[in-house]
């Protein structure tokens, strides 16, 4: 996935020397968060750490998709059809949950 990567790492105290919980997110351009990382243990790989990947629309519009899952993800899990709607699946074996937001055009008018 790419973008700029950061890492934060927190000390668990004088009970527990030399571990750390880490806490990583990359960022699309124009600052947009692609992936989040829930908090883990610094022993961890960060790109296999569960959190969340995050899609948009391709003009910069609201979110499309926020996927929870390990590490980052390419795709949003399910099929797209002939008129580019997104129709995500939860898939259990490999613990990827979608959650997505369709947006229709407002055919609301305004009359005085």
């Amino acid at each position: 996935m790419p973008g700029r990567a950061s890492a934060t790492l927190f000390g668990l105290g004088a009970d527990f020397p030399n571990q750390a919980i880490a806490i990583s997110r990359v960022l699309r351009h124009a600052g947009r968060v692609a992936f989040e990382a829930d908090p883990y243990h610094q022993a961890r790989a960060a790109p296999t750490a569960y959190g969340t990947t995050y899609f948009f629309n391709p003009r910069m519009a609201p979110l499309l998709c926020s996927i929870r899952g390990s590490g980052p993800q390419t795709r949003i899990p399910g099929t797209v059809d002939a008129n580019h709607v997104v129709h995500p699946c939860t898939d259990e074996s490999k613990e990827l949950y979608p959650t997505c937001v369709q947006s229709a055009p407002s055919r609301a008018t305004l009359s005085s």
